[in-house]
Formats: C-alpha cells, sequence, structure tokens
C-alpha cells in the first residue's frame, strides 16, 4: 500500500477549563494497514511540554524545541497504530497555559513511521532547509513566525497551508504530496521578518 494521508483535523485550543492540560478529539479512521499517527502541538513558553496520549496510549516524542526569540515551543509526537475511530488526544504540561495551543493531527496508513527530521529557528523569509527522504515518503512541515504566512514550497512548488492559528505568534502547517529518494528543499515562507522551519519525513511501509 502506498503511504498516504488518511486524516488530519487541526484545531486552536482555548484554556478553559484545561489550564495544564489540551484535548482534542481525533477520526484516525478505520482499520488500516501500518496506520501511524503524528501530532504537532505549539504553545507559548509560559509552560513547558510533559506527555501526551492518544486514546490513553502513550505516544513518543519525535523532536522538540524552544524558540525563545519567538517565545513559542513545539513538539511533535508519534504514534504506530493508534486506536480506531475518534478518540482523544491529551497533552499535559508543566504549568497552566493561558494561550491557545495550535494541535494539528495526522493519520497516516502505509506508514513506516519516522524518518529524517530537521529543526531551524528563525531566519530571514523564505527560509529554506533541507531533508534527505527515501521513495514515497511525505514530509509535514511547519513553521512560527511574528507575521502572516503565504504558502509553503517542496522543490519550488507551492504547497498551500492547511492551517494557520494565533498562538501569541502565527503557527502554519502543511503537507508535502509522495516525493523521491533525495534530498528535498523545504521552504516555510511568511509575508517579512523571519520564520522558522520544521520538518518530519513520514516513511512508506
Amino acid at each position: 500500500m502506498a503511504l498516504s494521508n488518511f486524516k488530519k483535523n487541526f484545531a486552536l485550543v482555548s484554556s478553559a477549563p484545561n489550564q495544564n492540560f489540551r484535548v482534542l478529539n481525533h477520526d484516525s479512521g478505520s482499520a488500516q494497514s501500518d496506520k501511524v499517527l503524528l501530532v504537532v502541538v505549539t504553545m507559548a513558553t509560559t509552560a513547558g511540554f510533559g506527555s501526551a496520549t492518544y486514546d490513553g496510549v502513550t505516544m513518543t516524542s519525535v523532536l522538540g524545541k524552544t524558540f525563545s526569540g519567538l517565545s513559542q515551543r513545539q513538539k511533535i509526537f508519534s504514534l504506530a497504530n493508534p486506536s480506531d475511530g475518534t478518540n482523544e488526544f491529551r497533552v499535559n504540561f508543566s504549568g497552566n497555559q493561558w494561550n491557545g495551543v495550535s494541535i494539528a493531527c495526522y493519520t497516516f496508513i502505509g506508514c513506516g513511521g519516522v524518518g529524517n527530521t530537521g529543526i531551524n529557528g528563525g531566519s530571514s523569509t523564505p527560509n529554506s532547509k533541507s531533508l534527505t527522504c527515501s521513495d514515497g515518503s511525505i514530509i509535514m512541515l511547519t513553521g512560527i513566525s511574528n507575521n502572516a504566512f503565504q504558502d509553503f514550497k517542496f522543490n519550488g512548488v507551492n504547497f498551500p497551508t492547511l492551517y494557520q492559528w494565533n498562538t501569541n505568534k502565527q503557527t502554519a502547517g502543511t503537507l508535502s504530496n509522495n516525493v523521491s529518494a533525495g534530498s528535498i528543499t523545504c521552504t516555510s515562507v511568511v509575508n517579512s521578518g523571519n520564520v522558522t522551519n520544521i520538518r518530519v519525513e513520514m516513511l512508506e511501509a
């Protein structure tokens, strides 16, 4: 089975009444072979990240970074073979988080898990970084900036934002199509100023 993005949903989740955690219901779909859940969480630095679960099952931390200049934190979690149907994603914090938290959930099928990753702080737009990928992979690309996002780019081809939220800064993300093996140029673009570049390869099974 070729790798594909089976389900996705996004939300900016407020603090009431869940100050030191956030929850979002995500439909992972019906039983499928080689199913993997990837979740990207972005928030202000007023609290730190703890654990994350889906349907009560602990997720694996893929990567994370504090962007001090933007006063933002981002962390990415994954889970192989998530429960079918609609279940609760929950992420816990080390303290109260009063700002909105961006949560982006992606379910992939025909997936061999997480491959290569890259995470870079803000630099002048457009911020282009490379990611070495296997044949058939899909890249999840996200960014944080003071300013509004334009289309992302993969090897110079525009891909629209799937979401854009205000977490006291702007954060947005997108997915590539299935890529060929080799070095893929991943570009985050905003109207002006600096923007981060965070990329995760999802492998074909």
